[in-house]
C-alpha cells in the first residue's frame, strides 16, 4: 500500500469514526432500557463488519458536491440505521439468512428492536430528523418491498421496476440525505442523483441476484420460488427447454424432488445463458450510471471515491 493509499485509509478511518459518534448518540437518546440498548448497539457493529458502504455513500456525495455541514455525520448515521432496521426486518421476512445475530433470538425481540432503530433513526438527535426527501424514498422502498414479498411479478419490466422501488430508493435515500445538507441544493442536481442512484441500485441487485443461484442447499431465489430478473429468464427457458424448473414454481415438483434433480437443475442453469445475460443487462446499467456521474461536475478526490464504491466495485 502506498503513501497515499495509508492517508486515505486514515482519513476514511477518521470519517467513519465520526459516523459511529453519532449512531450511538442516537441510539443512546431512544434506547433506555438497557439490554435494547446493547442489543442495537451490537447490530450496528456486526453490520459495521459487513459493509461500510452506506455512510460513505452519504459522505462522498456531500462533498463532492460542495457539500460543508456540521450535521453530514449525523446524517450518514441515520441512513446506516435506516438500512440496518430494513436490513433486519427483511431477513425475517424471508428467513433465507441464518447468520445474523438478529436471527439468533426470538423473532419478536429482533423485530421489536428493528422497529425502534427506524423510528430512531428518522427522529435523530441534536434536533436533526430525516429530511422530507428521504421519507418519501423510504417510503417507495417498503412499497417495493410489499411487492417483493407478494413475488406476484410476471415480467423482466416488472421486476427492474420492483428492485428500482426497493433497492434504488435506499441508494437515493442515502444519497439525497446527503445533498438536501449542502448550500443552495438544486431540484436538477437532485433528479440527475437520482437516475445515478437508480441506475447503480438496479445494477447492484441484478449482481446480488446471481449469488448462489445454483446452491440449492441455502434456500436461494430458486428455492423460495422467488421471480428475480435471472428466475424469469430461467423460467422462460424452462417453458420452452425443460419443464423441470417451471413445474417446481407451479407446485408440481416438491423440495424433495428438487434437489434429487439438482445436477439436472444445475446443468440447466449453466447452461441456459442466464448469468451472460444478466450481467449483460447489469453492464448496461453501469454504463448509464457512468455516463451521468461523468457529466455532473463535482470536486476530487470525492467524485473518484463515489465511483470506487459504487460503478467500480460492481465491475469487479
Amino acid at each position: 500500500m502506498n503513501e497515499n493509499a495509508l492517508v486515505r485509509a486514515a482519513e476514511l478511518d477518521l470519517m467513519l469514526s465520526k459516523v459511529s459518534v453519532e449512531l450511538f448518540h442516537i441510539i443512546d437518546s431512544h434506547f433506555h432500557e438497557d439490554s435494547l440498548n446493547q442489543m442495537a448497539k451490537g447490530y450496528v457493529r456486526y453490520k459495521n463488519s459487513e459493509t461500510l458502504l452506506w455512510p460513505q455513500l452519504t459522505l462522498y456525495t456531500h462533498y463532492m458536491l460542495g457539500g460543508n455541514s456540521p450535521y453530514i455525520y449525523h446524517a450518514a448515521a441515520q441512513t446506516e440505521l435506516i438500512i440496518l432496521s430494513l436490513d433486519i426486518l427483511d431477513d425475517l421476512q424471508d428467513q433465507d439468512n441464518p447468520l445474523p445475530p438478529w436471527m439468533q433470538i426470538e423473532p419478536a425481540i429482533a423485530m421489536n428492536c428493528a422497529s425502534g432503530l427506524l423510528i430512531a433513526a428518522i427522529a435523530g438527535s441534536r434536533g436533526k430528523p430525516m429530511d422530507t426527501t428521504a421519507l418519501t424514498l423510504l417510503s417507495t422502498a417498503h412499497n417495493g418491498q410489499h411487492k417483493d414479498i407478494q413475488n406476484l411479478i410476471e415480467s423482466e419490466e416488472e421486476y427492474l421496476q420492483l428492485i428500482a422501488e426497493k433497492s434504488a430508493s435506499l441508494l437515493n435515500l442515502s444519497i439525497q440525505s446527503a445533498y438536501q445538507l449542502v448550500d443552495e441544493a438544486s431540484p436538477l442536481t437532485a433528479s440527475i442523483l437520482a437516475e445515478f442512484a437508480r441506475n447503480v441500485g438496479i445494477a447492484a441487485q441484478l449482481r446480488n441476484d446471481l449469488k448462489g443461484l445454483t446452491d440449492f442447499r441455502e434456500h436461494n431465489d430458486i428455492v423460495q420460488r422467488k421471480k428475480t430478473l435471472a428466475t424469469l429468464y430461467l423460467l422462460d427457458q424452462s417453458s420452452r427447454l425443460d419443464p423441470f424448473l417451471r413445474n417446481y414454481y407451479e407446485g408440481n415438483v416438491t423440495f424433495r424432488e428438487l434437489l434429487a434433480g439438482e445436477q439436472q437443475l444445475t446443468e440447466f442453469i449453466t447452461t441456459s445463458g442466464v448469468f451472460e445475460y444478466s450481467t449483460a443487462v447489469q453492464f448496461l446499467y453501469l454504463q448509464q450510471a457512468d455516463r451521468i456521474l461523468t457529466e455532473i461536475t463535482a470536486l476530487q478526490p470525492w467524485k473518484l471515491r463515489l465511483r470506487s464504491i459504487t460503478i467500480d466495485a460492481f465491475l469487479n
